[in-house]
């Protein structure tokens, strides 16, 4: 898996901008990343992670 480090480029100006994208990345890697390729050939959207994306 390709690993990039997010660093602060002017468009987050503040440390929490950084923590929630933290937080995004450790979700999707624990949880979206594993039901990707099936929900992708399902044609579906796995819609229980978005709604624990939107409660962050």
């Amino acid at each position: 898996m390709l690993r990039r480090t997010w660093r602060n480029n002017g468009l987050l100006p503040t440390s929490e901008g950084s923590d929630l994208i933290a937080v995004v990345r450790e979700i999707a890697g624990h949880e979206l990343i594993r039901r990707a390729s099936a929900a992708e050939a399902a044609a579906e959207s796995p819609r229980d992670i978005f709604a624990k994306l939107g409660d962050v």
